[in-house]
């Protein structure tokens, strides 16, 4: 068999050994520095199967060579056609309020008092009764998203959280309940609940150390410091769901990273192991401040060794999703309050972004042309993104950018222009926490 590299292959320096990477098959081998040379500069590999048998074994079970004449874009093609439509475990946003507590500078969205009426409440369980009826959802991912959607637990999550967990049960269908909140109204009497309605997934905020984070976000009434609240918060909740999962997003300028690793020690042993730290730059300074590789992956390390789950900084690649982004796939919706519905959850909720309108019997009139705007054509779907060695780690621009970038710019456009980190930094990332969960397995099958 005449065999190549792979295009997807991507070789990291790392202390005395290379790591050979796959993006297309999430292979990855570690490889003496000697021997990953001449893999990658080999031209006859007939004299490697030879040489080094069991070697050209693994490079080929791992797809790191491939036939000669094996097409590796149509792979790709294919999984993001079954990531984008095939896909219909259900993706489903809901702003239950725009109201929020704290007042945050950089905050993008619209505080208005508002809540879900009643109305809109039942149009959305008639709408997933209809997805699960006749749309052969075959499970839901529930997420509540808005202002501060903890501001209507009572009346609103709770409730339609119950209605929604019900129909999925009664159609056999996984049902996954999650929440981006700022933690603040978390509290002890709550926990049942969280439990009833399968609440495990909380994403929730820090601005930096507990000094940086008081002078940056503080209740809308007063600047009654926050910090201490949500960390007790955090760790209650880790303390108390057993299956909780807690995605601690802290978000930066450059000088919130000074003093951010005091943010380690205000966590338990315990809540580390629930905890995945994701480091996001303040969307309005990108373009004014320098990037900061060096003092970001020092910190992913310091954070790791600390405990915390698989820690990676920013969702900057990710293996075998097929997609850029939730937005990108058919079967997501994002339904507001006042029963507008939307793809992406990063732009104004106003009625002029709408793409479509909940109706009185559970479906949505998408507006036609805006949702043709977004899926006639793959974001990848360009020469710069086909042609590119990390296709299959990145998927191109999200459709949410390439309607806004507009047809003239389509093929200038390149989301990884704007990582704060490199492919190189994220396989490393990736090479330690394999190792570390390999490690945590031997240690705990050592104390049994």
């Amino acid at each position: 068999m005449s065999v190549k590299l792979s295009k997807y292959n991507v070789f990291v320096p790392y202390e005395d050994q290379t790591l050979l990477f796959n993006g297309l098959s999430g292979a990855l081998l570690t490889l003496p520095d000697s021997i990953g040379r001449m893999v990658r500069q080999c031209g006859d590999y007939k004299e490697v199967e030879a040489t080094f048998p069991e070697l050209y074994e693994s490079l080929v079970q791992t797809r790191c060579l491939i036939d000669a004449n094996f097409d590796e874009l149509e792979v790709v093609k294919q999984r993001n056609r079954d990531a984008v439509y095939e896909d219909k475990n259900y993706h489903l946003t809901i702003n239950p309020t725009m109201n929020c507590n704290f007042k945050c500078w950089y905050c993008y969205e619209g505080h208005v008092k508002s809540k879900m009426s009643a109305e809109v409440r039942d149009r959305v369980v008639r709408h997933v009764e209809l997805m699960a009826r006749e749309a052969g959802m075959t499970g839901l991912q529930l997420g509540w998203f808005g202002g501060e959607p903890m501001m209507t637990f009572d009346s609103v999550i709770h409730p339609l959280s119950l209605a929604l967990k019900d129909i999925c049960e009664a159609h056999d269908a996984p049902f996954t309940n999650s929440i981006t909140t700022n933690a603040f109204l978390i509290t002890p009497k709550r926990l049942d609940h969280y439990r009833e309605i399968g609440l495990n997934f909380f994403q929730i905020t820090l601005d930096g150390s507990r000094d940086r984070h008081n002078k940056v976000r503080f209740l809308k009434n007063n600047q009654k410091p926050t910090y201490d609240r949500i960390v007790s918060n955090i760790n209650l909740i880790a303390a108390n769901l057993d299956d909780a999962r807690i995605t601690l997003r802290i978000n930066f300028q450059n000088e919130t990273l000074a003093s951010v690793r005091e943010i380690i020690d205000d966590f338990t042993p315990e809540s580390r192991k629930k905890i995945r730290v994701d480091f996001q730059r303040v969307w309005q300074t990108t373009e004014s401040e320098d990037k900061v590789e060096d003092q970001l992956k020092n910190l992913i390390e310091d954070f790791r060794r600390a405990g915390f789950v698989a820690y990676s900084a920013s969702n900057d690649f990710t293996l075998f999703s097929g997609k850029k982004c939730y937005a990108d796939k058919w079967y997501q919706s994002v339904i507001n309050y006042d029963g507008n519905v939307f793809k992406c959850t990063a732009r104004d909720f106003t009625p002029a972004n709408a793409e479509g309108a909940l109706g009185e019997d559970g479906r949505v009139d998408w507006r036609r042309k805006k949702i043709e705007a977004r899926f006639a054509r793959a974001p990848w779907e360009r020469e710069r993104c086909m042609d590119c060695q990390l296709l299959p780690l990145c998927m191109g621009p999200c459709t949410q950018q390439m309607i806004e970038v507009g047809e003239a710019n389509r093929n200038n456009h390149c989301w990884l222009d704007t990582l704060e980190l490199k492919v190189e930094d994220y396989v490393i990332q990736r090479y330690q926490a394999l190792t570390q969960r390999k490690v945590q397995a031997i240690s705990e099958a050592i104390a049994v």
